[in-house]
């Protein structure tokens, strides 16, 4: 997870599996710099990295605050339907 700090730009406020890796959160803050809302949830991400399934961007009080960045499950299985649906109800949609 990447929140913004006072100046505005992301700093790693949390992470585990293969998002501890020092240079996997270098690429992640490479990829959030150059915002692309086309591999934001909804859409995947795996496109542009196959570590990484979903950028949700997470806002609170209309403005934006951080970005929770999911890779795979280990199993590689796709996500329910109900993991969707938690998905949106964080992001307010």
């Amino acid at each position: 997870m990447y929140l913004k700090n006072s100046n505005g730009a992301f700093e790693v406020s949390a992470s585990m599996g293969i998002f501890i890796d020092a240079n996997n959160q270098k690429r992640l803050l490479s990829l959030l710099s150059k915002r692309d809302r086309r591999i934001e949830f909804p859409n995947s991400a795996m496109n542009v990295d196959v570590n990484l399934s979903y950028l949700i961007p997470l806002v609170a009080g209309g403005k934006e605050i951080g970005i929770l960045c999911l890779s795979p499950k280990n199993s590689r299985q796709i996500f329910r339907q109900m993991t969707y649906f938690f998905w949106k109800v964080l992001l307010g949609s």
